[in-house]
């Protein structure tokens, strides 16, 4: 984990992040993202730590859905792993429980495809720190005119 921790640090200063600015980044912090979550924080990386449960892995594609079909979140396809990426997405169905979406449990994913989805886990993910940097964005011009 620390080779992994060295590996994104690196990446991210090549990319113009800092420490501070680091917020924008979010790992998933269930099973091995857990140990470079703690090295991050350990080397002063303000990281932004997702704890991946059903329940939100079910909002988290449900709303991913919602928002490709709106246009808000677009996959381009001449992406590296768009394959890879479209397989996964696809091998993910949402049913609704009542009100509250549930997409097919990551189990049962991982048997269909024969590998872990972390490239449509990693789209879901990145899709709530979207939302979340327009909900953030939102409130600070709030906060600005009632200043």
């Amino acid at each position: 984990s620390q080779l992994y921790a060295i590996e994104l640090e690196n990446f991210l200063t090549r990319n113009g992040f800092t420490k501070a600015t680091a917020r924008n980044v979010w790992i998933e912090k269930n099973g091995v993202g857990e140990a470079l979550c703690s090295m991050m924080r350990r080397d002063g990386w303000n990281i932004t730590e997702y704890n991946a449960t059903g329940k939100s892995r079910s909002a988290g594609y449900y709303d991913l859905y919602l928002d490709m079909d709106a246009g808000k979140f677009r996959i381009l396809e001449s992406m590296r792993h768009y394959e890879t990426l479209r397989r996964q997405m696809n091998a993910h169905s949402v049913n609704l429980d009542g009100d509250a979406p549930k997409v097919l449990p990551k189990e049962k994913v991982r048997a269909l495809l024969g590998c872990s989805p972390d490239f449509s886990d990693a789209t879901y993910i990145a899709n709530l720190a979207r939302r979340q940097q327009i909900s953030y964005s939102k409130k600070s011009r709030f906060r600005l005119v009632n200043v």
